[in-house]
């Protein structure tokens, strides 16, 4: 199965009731359902939220529809799913998700969503202790309240309460934001391995480009409301389009350029990151 945008605009009223706001403009796009990582970027204003939130049901298209893996989505004036659903088969990471927390323990805060979708106490336990299994959270913390711990323990609480309930697809808006770089790749390579390990679609939105050159395999463009690219990585940022479209080259790439000039090299740009950029390096001067 498949989500898909068929024909999907938003429309924001702007400051007069005559002014009309295009969020998202006449969106065709399909995602699978299983093993992408799609990253989602643009400038802000750009569409990349308003997007992403109807993926889910947050928001309805003004015109067009949305296809959630069976599941239709129209304008709020045609008849619609129930959206529960959707939503277990959607988990939405929130930029600081950690917000979201309120129960007295970690244990009881990872156990609430499987047990608001219809599962037992006993089934949300066993949900709730291999979610905190997947995203390595130390079993001590379990009885803790999720108010006493870390910023980086707080986000990893939050994330298992999403993967708690197993959901088919997961979207992230901003995953990384406020953490320092190491509690960034930790979460990045959690969902990286979700994403290879158990097969599932991870939708990205990020203004990292480093991440998104690390981790994702497909990259849509969003500029003024529409799909301006939708492609591979490597041709974007070969190609003078992200310039166009005003993203940050990544690190890796700015590096990879030096070397090449300053040292007479021929790398290409398949190094997604620094590491694997000292690594092929040193296989350039094995041989």
């Amino acid at each position: 199965m498949e989500i898909k945008f068929i024909n999907t605009s938003h429309n924001y009223k702007g400051l007069s009731k005559h002014d009309i706001v295009a969020a998202i403009d006449n969106v065709n796009l399909s995602i699978n359902e299983k093993d992408e990582f799609i990253a989602i970027v643009g400038k802000t204003g750009s569409g990349k939220s308003t997007l992403i939130q109807h993926i889910n049901g947050l928001l309805l298209p003004t015109s067009g529809s949305v296809d959630v893996l069976g599941n239709v989505l129209t304008p709020k004036k045609k008849k619609n799913p129930k959206l529960m659903p959707i939503r277990k088969k959607i988990g939405f990471v929130f930029q600081f998700p950690e917000y979201q927390l309120f129960e007295e323990t970690v244990l009881r805060d990872i156990e609430f969503a499987p047990k608001n979708f219809g599962s037992s106490q006993k089934e949300a336990n066993a949900h709730a202790l291999e979610a905190a299994k997947i995203v390595n959270l130390d079993p001590k913390l379990l009885n803790k309240s999720p108010f006493n711990l870390s910023g980086g323990q707080m986000r990893k609480v939050a994330i298992a309460g999403i993967l708690s309930y197993n959901p088919d697809v997961l979207v992230l808006d901003e995953p990384t934001r406020g953490l320092d770089p190491q509690g960034s790749d930790e979460v990045m390579d959690l969902f990286y391995r979700i994403n290879q390990k158990m097969h599932k679609t991870v939708i990205l939105i990020s203004h990292s480009m480093d991440n998104v050159y690390k981790y994702a395999s497909r990259v849509i463009v969003m500029d003024n409301g529409k799909v301006q690219y939708d492609g591979d990585k490597y041709t974007l940022f070969k190609s003078n389009l992200y310039e166009k479209f005003h993203l940050e080259k990544p690190d890796v790439l700015k590096a990879i350029d030096y070397l090449n000039k300053e040292l007479n090299l021929n790398i290409d740009y398949t190094p997604t990151s620094l590491e694997e950029l000292e690594e092929k390096l040193r296989e350039v001067y094995h041989e």
